[in-house]
């Protein structure tokens, strides 16, 4: 799943490219400019942006998923739908907004500081980064982000994928950031 949203995710920035920019951001478009700033400033190779974005992606569309009456999210994350009431805009752009900020603070760890001054500018509350409440759209996002960081950690759906700790090119040379490496060698038992 997560190789075709990386594919599709590609063919989307490839076709953004010769385009003419829009007047106003998405909320996507928005966190997109985020992310690519930070994956830009940690030198992250382009197959490991790839896989980023999609992970960012896959955390706003299970987010957005609550909202939605037939969407099924990506990821198992116990989120149940929300009531027809709550489908309003606002509350899809706060729960996608936080699933972004999740997904990439777990993502690129040394740069929170900076993605959580992206979600302030948006006007949201830093203290609902913790929240694990569902009912609640930051909930909603958080929960999410967790569940597609999870099961992208555990890497299941790409066995020539491994993840790995290295080195976060930032101030601090303590910092360290999990990256997926391509397991050059595979088991010859191995289904594929």
């Amino acid at each position: 799943m997560c190789f075709r949203v990386a594919i599709a995710l590609t063919a989307v920035l490839a076709v953004l490219k010769f385009a003419p920019p829009a007047s106003a951001d998405t909320i996507s478009a928005y966190w997109d400019n985020v992310a690519l700033g930070h994956i830009q400033q940690t030198g992250s190779e382009p197959s490991l942006a790839m896989r980023m974005m999609a992970v960012m992606h896959a955390a706003m569309y299970d987010a957005w998923t609550a909202y939605d009456p037939i969407a099924v999210p990506s990821h198992s994350n116990g989120i149940l739908k929300r009531p027809p009431e709550e489908n309003t805009d606002a509350n899809k752009i706060e729960a996608i907004s936080f699933a972004a900020r999740k997904a990439l603070v777990n993502l690129l760890p040394s740069m929170t500081a900076s993605i959580d001054s992206a979600l302030t500018r948006l006007g949201y509350n830093l203290e609902d980064t913790g929240s694990a409440n569902t009912s609640t759209p930051a909930g909603i996002g958080n929960i999410a982000a967790e569940a597609v960081v999870a099961r992208e950690y555990r890497d299941t759906n790409s066995p020539e994928y491994l993840v790995v700790a290295r080195p976060d090119p930032s101030d601090d040379p303590n910092e360290w950031r999990l990256d997926w490496t391509r397991v050059v060698e595979r088991d010859s038992t191995e289904q594929r």
